[in-house]
């Protein structure tokens, strides 16, 4: 009978989800009995660390980020620099992160964010490698950091030092994308900002916003001798982002509303989608350095 070839043994392979996979093959990752769970999370954390570059996604003030996880860690000793235990001869720090979750598998093997209780940082105690796909992805890991591929039909888990170059190794045909931020409120956004850097940006397309209850209040914002503003805000259907500010207006009444400058005829959604124009734009413009 004829061999089937790795590439004709991954065509029957039927894809599942990551946390899938995890929960039906725990033993390949060392957490088949608590025990052996136990040890594995210690020799993770004091041996088979990742590199300061390394990508993770976290959690912070009800925002999902992607930072370099040699970032987060450097903060969070810094900031906990007091609470801070060196170990290991002086070779290994740990401390407590606080209000930060990172994306990972739960028991069920299920992802989602869980709260990051402590970090450790280290000086480099083994050889790093760089393990590039043909898509051209890569991720930098220690020689004893375990990947799965495919032998004999059967997905195994083998340590980064074994791969050599046409090792097929199983990685996620799907990019993460629960909690992504699928479009940005510039309204929001501005509102973030100090108000010496939005003097000249107003909202236009607001004429629904002005009940009686807004005019009333602008009033009492407004000196006397500004009062006939109102009527200007209310005939061009405008404000400046300055004096929403202090309108205690629902910002979803907006959604449909532009933004632009003073004297300049160019203005822009409030909502912009996340999708593939967006990133060429941004692509465009960090290429350019300038709009």
């Amino acid at each position: 009978m004829a061999r089937k070839t790795a590439e004709e043994m991954g065509k029957e392979q039927k894809e599942i989800s990551i946390s899938e996979f995890f929960e039906k093959n725990k033993h390949l990752l060392g957490f088949d009995n608590p025990t052996k769970a136990l040890l594995m999370c210690v020799k993770e954390a004091v041996d088979n660390s990742l590199t300061y570059d390394m990508p993770i996604i976290i959690k912070e003030d009800g925002r999902t980020k992607i930072i370099k996880i040699g970032e987060l860690v450097d903060r969070a000793i810094s900031e906990n620099h007091d609470k801070t235990e060196i170990l290991r001869n002086g070779k290994l720090e740990k401390t407590k992160a606080e209000g930060l979750s990172a994306l990972s598998f739960d028991k069920s093997g299920k992802l989602g964010f869980k709260k990051i209780s402590t970090v450790f940082r280290h000086k480099v105690n083994s050889d790093i490698f760089r393990v590039r796909l043909e898509s051209g992805r890569y991720v930098d890991l220690t020689a004893f950091h375990s990947v799965f591929t495919l032998k004999e039909g059967k997905i195994v888990s083998v340590p980064t030092s074994e791969i050599i170059k046409g090792t097929h190794l199983v990685v996620p045909k799907r990019v993460f994308g629960e909690g992504c931020l699928h479009e940005i409120n510039l309204i929001d956004e501005l509102l973030e900002l100090d108000e010496n850097e939005t003097i000249r940006i107003n909202i236009y397309g607001i004429s629904r916003i002005f009940t009686k209850s807004v005019i009333n209040k602008l009033k009492s914002i407004l000196p006397k001798n500004k009062h006939y503003r109102i009527q200007d805000f209310k005939r061009f259907s405008y404000m400046p982002i300055n004096i929403l500010r202090k309108l205690n207006v629902d910002l979803n009444l907006l959604s449909d509303s532009k933004i632009g400058t003073s004297l300049c005829r160019y203005k822009i959604p409030v909502v912009i989608k996340t999708d593939n124009n967006f990133a060429e734009l941004m692509g465009l413009y960090v290429s350019e350095g300038s709009t």
